[in-house]
């Protein structure tokens, strides 16, 4: 049995947090808003409160008469044509904490939800938390694509082997079993191994630092593989690394790098190569299949809260 307050029926109660609570919401990074048990809004973060006029122009097109100055007592129902399905889930306190996603025209939001109760326990509407995802769902997208195409390896920031693609385990020979928690330096030579040159790179990557270039790599069994590839430091979003993505770059339209067929490589002292002619040694690459533990990609739904 769901909770209710009866001074709730039928009237607008503006339920503020504490003073003490406002202080603190104001200070943390993402747009926070509270509602009532009727969905309307009685509290917005400063976050949040940029939030709303950051993306004014989208919202009005779901909210006619929105006021990003002024959003207190307007009912969050606006974000879905059959606000039936979010109110049955939001009337009851046992089934938050919960999260969702909406689209605001071109934008992507993830939220949470939370239970928000008064003193004596009663539950007295909900805390949304809102986090704008857009670019990360476009990135994702974009690594989909990738990793049908593109051989790659995740790497953390000392070199150790997170996790690689089926392309790029087909190019090596190797099964993710035996490559995962090693490092990065079982596919170069000792001698490039224990070179400054090859600490410099790690130093670099660690750095933030992008490399690309073509690269001598030792497959199982000791077969020489000559690649063109870049390594890719990511990004927490204070803008540290955190974990480094290597990319094997391929010819439009063929099976091959992107040097090409008819280059032979020799290694200077940073383990790169100088090309002359001879074709590479190296596997064909399945380039449809996926990594079979991939999910998809979450559908977005213009304007309407996804479960």
């Amino acid at each position: 049995m769901s909770e209710k307050d009866p001074s709730q029926a039928g009237q607008f109660v503006r339920r503020r947090p504490s003073s003490a609570a406002i202080a603190a919401l104001d200070r943390v990074s993402t747009a926070i808003m509270f509602t009532d048990r009727d969905l309307r809004i009685t509290y917005v973060n400063e976050n949040g409160k940029q939030m709303l006029l950051k993306y004014a122009e989208h919202f009005r097109r779901l909210w006619a008469d929105f006021n990003p100055n002024d959003p207190i007592g307007t009912c969050v129902d606006v974000f879905r044509d059959d606000p039936s399905q979010q109110r049955r889930l939001l009337e009851d306190a046992s089934a938050l904490p919960h999260r969702a996603s909406i689209q605001v025209g071109p934008v992507t939001f993830a939220l949470q939800m939370h239970a928000n109760r008064d003193a004596n326990g009663v539950y007295v509407g909900v805390m949304l938390e809102w986090s704008d995802v857009t670019d990360l769902r476009e990135n994702a997208a974009r690594l989909e694509a990738i990793d049908k195409a593109q051989a790659s390896i995740e790497f953390s920031l000392d070199g150790t082997i997170l996790s690689a693609n089926q392309n790029f385990l087909n190019a090596v020979g190797y099964s993710l079993s035996e490559i995962r928690g090693q490092h990065h330096s079982m596919f170069v030579e000792a001698s490039y191994r224990d070179s400054s040159e090859y600490r410099a790179l790690w130093d670099k990557l660690r750095r933030g630092e992008y490399d690309a270039g073509q690269y001598k790599r030792i497959g199982k069994g000791g077969r020489e593989i000559w690649i063109q590839a870049s390594y890719n430091p990511v990004l927490d979003p204070c803008g540290k690394p955190y974990k480094v993505v290597q990319i094997r770059h391929r010819r439009h339209g063929t099976g091959e790098d992107d040097a090409g067929a008819g280059f032979r490589g020799h290694r200077d002292s940073s383990g790169r190569r100088e090309c002359d002619r001879r074709r590479l040694d190296e596997p064909n690459i399945d380039r449809g299949k996926d990594r079979p533990d991939r999910e998809p990609v979450e559908e977005r739904q213009q304007g309407s809260f996804t479960p």
